[in-house]
C-alpha cells in the first residue's frame, strides 16, 4: 500500500513538472510543442508469411515527434531494433529509389534523417516496445517512416551494436551477415 502511494505521489509530481515546462505527455510519451496530432494504426508485413506483427502511435508537433512502436511475435533470443525515418520536407524527396515517396536514397543524401527508438533482445514473450521523441523539425510536415528491423540471433560480444545500428551484426565478417532486415513497416505522409 505504501509503494502505491508513493508511486502516486511521484507520477504526480512528475506530471506537474512536465506541465510546467511545457510538455504534453500523451500515453508515457513526452512531446514538445502544443496541439500534436496523434495517429495511431498497424505496422504492415514487409516479409509474407513471417509472422511478425506490430502497432504505432505517432503524435506530431511543430516542433518535432514522438514514436510508439510495439512489435509481437518476435523471435526469442533475436535482437531487434526500431527507427523513424523523417523526412521534414517530402517535397525535396527525389524518386530515385523506385518508389513513390521518400525512401533510403534520400536519406543517405541530406533530403531526411535517421533516429533509433531503440533495440534489444526478444525473450519468451516475443513482444517489444521502443519509444523516443525528437525535435527541431515540424513534425506536421513531414513524411515519416517506422521500421522494426531483425538482426537475427543475438551474438554475444557484438549485441551493444546489433541494438543500436541499423545493419549490427550482419556487416560483412559478422556472423549475422544476409539475416538483417526490415520485417515492419510504417510509412505516415504529412
Amino acid at each position: 500500500m505504501r509503494v502505491f502511494t508513493v508511486q502516486r505521489r511521484l507520477a504526480g509530481l512528475s506530471t506537474a513538472l512536465s506541465l510546467a515546462l511545457g510538455l504534453i505527455v500523451f500515453g508515457g510519451m513526452p512531446v514538445l510543442g502544443q496541439g500534436p496530432g496523434v495517429e495511431r494504426g498497424a505496422m504492415n508485413q514487409v516479409a509474407a508469411n513471417a509472422g511478425e506483427s506490430g502497432t504505432y502511435q505517432l503524435v506530431r508537433s511543430r516542433a518535432g515527434a514522438a514514436a510508439t512502436v510495439q512489435a509481437r511475435r518476435l523471435t526469442k533470443g533475436f535482437a531487434y531494433t526500431a527507427w523513424i525515418a523523417v523526412f521534414p520536407d517530402p517535397s525535396a524527396c527525389l524518386d530515385d529509389d523506385g518508389e513513390a515517396g521518400c525512401g533510403p536514397n534520400d536519406e543517405q543524401q541530406g533530403r531526411g534523417f535517421l533516429k533509433n527508438l531503440g533495440g534489444a533482445i526478444a525473450g519468451g514473450n516475443g513482444s517489444l516496445n521502443f519509444a523516443s521523441g525528437y525535435t527541431g523539425f515540424s513534425g506536421a510536415m513531414a513524411e515519416i517512416h517506422l521500421v522494426v528491423r531483425c538482426h537475427g540471433p543475438s551474438i554475444p560480444g557484438l549485441i551493444p551494436e546489433m541494438i543500436s545500428t541499423p545493419n549490427g551484426g550482419c556487416n560483412a565478417g559478422q556472423p549475422n551477415v544476409g539475416l538483417c532486415g526490415t520485417i515492419l513497416l510504417a510509412i505516415l505522409n504529412p
